[in-house]
């Protein structure tokens, strides 16, 4: 590096104050505003969460209530058994399919399948109310 003078000069090993003092002064601080959620947000989260247990639920449900056709089971016995049932099978799935997230998939793809069937039987048939029927079942009233 050459002065005006044409006199050769040392680098300079001094770190640059003009370029850290820009950037020190270009940054300015990030103003966040939090919006408060409103009831329809938590309401949402709700109904999303009691979907997502009834479709892992489903086989299991579907199960008991098919005993339950033959046999008069109470609804805290209801509950436990098609939890109890839900889990097996998934668990079952979960040793076949190596992965969790894919055995999970495939196992919420096969309650859909369920559910599906359900509706097929609800809306094909002259049974009576099978949801209503279901839902008398969990919640104890007679069936």
């Amino acid at each position: 590096m050459e002065d005006i003078n044409n006199t050769p000069q040392q680098p300079s090993l001094e770190p640059h104050n003009e370029i850290v003092s820009e950037a020190a002064a270009t940054t300015q601080p990030m103003i966040i505003v939090e919006t408060e959620r409103g009831f329809a947000h938590y309401a949402g989260i709700g109904f999303l969460t009691v979907l997502a247990v009834l479709t892992f639920f489903v086989p299991g449900i579907s199960v008991v209530y098919l005993v339950s056709q033959l046999v008069d089971i109470n609804a805290p016995a209801a509950w436990i058994f098609s939890a109890i049932f839900s889990l097996i099978l998934w668990i079952g799935f979960k040793l076949k399919i190596q992965g969790i997230v894919k055995a999970t998939a495939i196992y919420l793809a096969f309650c859909s399948v369920i559910l599906c069937i359900l509706f097929i039987i609800y809306f094909m048939t002259d049974t009576g109310n099978i949801f209503g029927n279901i839902s008398d079942m969990l919640f104890g009233k007679s069936v």
